[in-house]
């Protein structure tokens, strides 16, 4: 084979990976966990300030599982396990999902297990708890939590 016909066999090959790596990339996908709330805040306190407890992002594939897991600050866990379905719209995927998070303690545990479609960039809350503790003496403390997901488009700038 001559110089030229190894210039184009290269080009060629050069054109089949770019065109695999493309592929591979529009089908990757950036899943968002975030338990958001409060804890152990006054019962007088009217409006608590609601911060991001704990928060998760994974890269996902379509059609393939996916598990995490983390150790907190403070001695909490988070994991997370599911799997992601394409749907006819292309915005539009469904996501199996097992969710559980703790703050170190069996009393202050999250669970979920759901199927949710989401919509590209649309956050969704799938769960979440509310209670009231009383330390026997007349205080009273109050706690909210919740549970959402959120799915974006992967994108690889760096080439």
């Amino acid at each position: 084979m001559n110089s030229m016909g190894n210039v184009r066999l290269l080009l060629v090959a050069l054109g089949a990976l770019v065109g695999v790596r493309e592929s591979a990339k529009a089908d990757e996908f950036i899943f968002r966990l975030e338990v958001t709330g409060y804890l152990d805040r006054p019962d007088s306190e009217d409006q608590p300030q609601v911060k991001i407890l704990a928060s998760m992002e994974l890269l996902v594939t379509p059609e393939q599982r996916f598990h995490a897991r983390a150790k907190l600050a403070g001695g909490g866990n988070l994991f997370v396990s599911g799997s992601l379905k394409r749907r006819k719209e292309a915005d539009s995927h469904l996501i199996d999902i097992d969710f559980r998070y703790d703050q170190g303690d069996e009393n202050r545990r999250l669970e979920a297990q759901t199927v949710v479609a989401l919509k590209l960039g649309q956050r969704q809350v799938i769960g979440g708890s509310e209670s009231r503790t009383s330390d026997g003496q007349g205080a009273t403390t109050k706690s909210k939590t919740a549970i959402a997901v959120q799915l974006a488009e992967f994108a690889n700038d760096c080439r």
